[in-house]
């Protein structure tokens, strides 16, 4: 008893009982609850308490530019590990000479003996459920079903620093390194991080291990509190080193959360720039198909209230009973065209769509965007049926095996002109509405957190004096749309407003519970009045 009382660790204490006290039965139970409890990131209460700040009082840091971490990848595998050090040292045969690789504590390591320590598991002991129950212990998976545990972490941190100042350089070098040390080090976490200059702009790659020395693994979460708490760190480091930076969520901003209901700019830039209109990209196909599909992508008008039908085991059941099964209805259907019939209403004028637009025009195949199309939006060949994501697949494969259709003829753009105009709009629309309900839904999250920890103050600002002002109809367009319009690369980011002409727009503060007209917030977004601290608080 004297040994348990010693151990003030709550995880510690938990483990002494699972090993000493409990029966085996019992253990297996304790376990399986342990398991399924939520985890929380140890710095998510940090992100939102930060968060709400800003948005409450629009307050910034200074008039620097936004700290960048990014999310490179992670790896289960010791060799993935290995290479992944290799990029980050530049030891590879076309790299022309390494990097200085440095440790948690800011120390210069040699790159050779930097994963020493590490104690890297073997992919033999990392090996996932359903690789153990393969008899080749899933040879032929992909390393992300093979393996079960992720071994590292790959960040990378920027802040727009030129690479030929040295004064900033030797600032960033410091601010990294406090960094590292106050996110990771301080909680026994391995890292070996460097500094690249082969852009325009210096970057750190931080390589993290995943499990720290104390125990405790590095998790990231969907909602992104993980990546709010190392922005806001970096921020405040690199700015007392001398990088004036700054670390404030685009929503979260006054000024750009008005461009981004307004339309004006998005919420999070696309991946590929470039224009990605059908218009543009394929002509001929889009003036034979435009119209089908702009009708296909008009808002559908709300069905009404039908009775609800019975289910399905009611409707068999009179058949079962007489002991005959009702037989399939229609007439049967072509084998080349079986797995697009589960895929669309009209199969045929389908794949014919899908063929014509993959023979492309002028000579040129367009094969590969055809194929994007079918797997990620099948809806712009046909009407589409309730499917399960396998189905793309298969009515691909099928469809790929029937030979490429002759080029399209070139067709007069005014026909491309006017379908095209007429899908832009409605693009336009839709990226306006996916612009709101992302910002309505962040706000939305950032209140429900803080109403978990009792900052009802934070959760009554961000209801009532941001949330209350998003008035705009989804229907009405603020911003007309023109060819071409949001599809090229995004722009160089505008200075930012000083503070001394930065003011705050006050807002008439509504009730705790009042929902935004922007958007019907689903149930698991409903804030509720708390009764205190919740078991998976923020604090841990």
């Amino acid at each position: 008893m004297r040994e348990v009382q010693n151990i003030v660790d709550t995880e510690e204490w938990w483990r002494h009982r699972l090993g000493r006290v409990l029966a085996s039965d019992d253990e297996e139970v304790v376990r399986a609850l342990l398991r399924c409890r939520r985890r929380q990131p140890s710095g998510a209460w940090m992100s939102n308490t930060w968060r709400a700040w800003s948005v409450e009082k629009s307050w910034r840091r200074n008039d620097g530019p936004q700290v960048v971490v990014k999310v490179a990848g992670r790896r289960k595998s010791a060799a993935g590990v290995k290479a992944c050090l290799r990029y980050v040292v530049r030891l590879r045969p076309a790299d022309l000479s390494p990097v200085p690789l440095f440790n948690e504590f800011g120390a210069e390591v040699d790159p050779l003996a930097g994963l020493t320590t590490w104690d890297l598991l073997a992919d033999t002991e990392n090996l996932s459920r359903k690789a153990r129950g393969l008899p080749d212990q899933g040879e032929t998976l992909p390393e992300p079903e093979r393996l079960y545990h992720t071994q590292l972490h790959h960040f990378i941190v920027s802040a727009r620093v030129p690479v030929g100042d040295e004064s900033l350089r030797s600032a960033f070098w410091r601010g990294v390194q406090a960094g590292v040390d106050e996110l990771f080090a301080a909680k026994g976490f391995q890292v070996l991080w460097a500094v690249h200059d082969d852009a325009a702009f210096l970057h750190a790659h931080v390589l993290v291990k995943a499990q720290s020395r104390f125990g405790p693994r590095l998790r990231l979460d969907i909602h992104g509190e993980t990546l709010d708490q190392l922005r806001q760190v970096f921020a405040e480091v690199l700015t007392q080193a001398g990088v004036s930076v700054q670390a404030v969520r685009r929503e979260d901003r006054g000024e750009l959360r008005e461009e981004m209901m307004s339309g004006r700019t998005f919420v999070r830039w696309p991946r590929r720039p470039g224009n990605g209109d059908l218009s543009c990209r394929a002509p001929a196909w889009f003036a034979r198909h435009g119209g089908g599909l702009v009708q296909r992508r008009q808002p559908r008008e709300p069905e009404p209230d039908r009775p609800r039908k019975s289910s399905w085991w009611r409707q068999w059941l009179p058949w079962c009973r007489d002991g005959s099964v009702p037989s399939a209805m229609g007439v049967p259907v072509d084998p080349l065209l079986s797995d697009f019939s589960v895929l669309y209403h009209e199969p045929l004028a389908a794949q014919r769509c899908w063929r014509e637009l993959a023979a492309g025009e002028g000579g040129r195949g367009k094969l590969a965007l055809a194929s994007w199309y079918l797997r990620r939006q099948p809806e712009i060949f046909g009407a589409t049926k309730p499917h399960a994501p396998e189905a793309r697949e298969n009515a691909l494969t099928e469809v790929r095996k029937l030979p490429l259709l002759s080029p399209l003829p070139p067709v007069s753009n005014a026909t491309v002109i006017a379908w095209g105009t007429e899908y832009g709009q409605l693009r336009q629309k839709r990226r306006l509405r996916r612009n709101r309900v992302t910002v309505v839904k962040s706000l939305w999250h950032l209140a429900r957190r803080c109403a978990e920890v009792d900052d009802l103050r934070s959760v009554q600002v961000i209801l009532g004096r941001v949330l209350s002002g998003l008035h705009w109809p989804f229907a009405e367009m603020v911003v007309p749309w023109e060819p071409g319009m949001n599809e090229d690369a995004p722009p160089q980011a505008a200075p930012p407003i000083p503070l001394s002409e930065e003011r705050e727009r006050i807002r008439p503060v509504s009730s705790l519970n009042r929902v935004p007209p922007v958007l019907d917030v689903p149930k698991s977004a409903a804030i509720l009045p708390p009764s205190g601290r919740a078991s998976g608080s923020m604090g841990r």
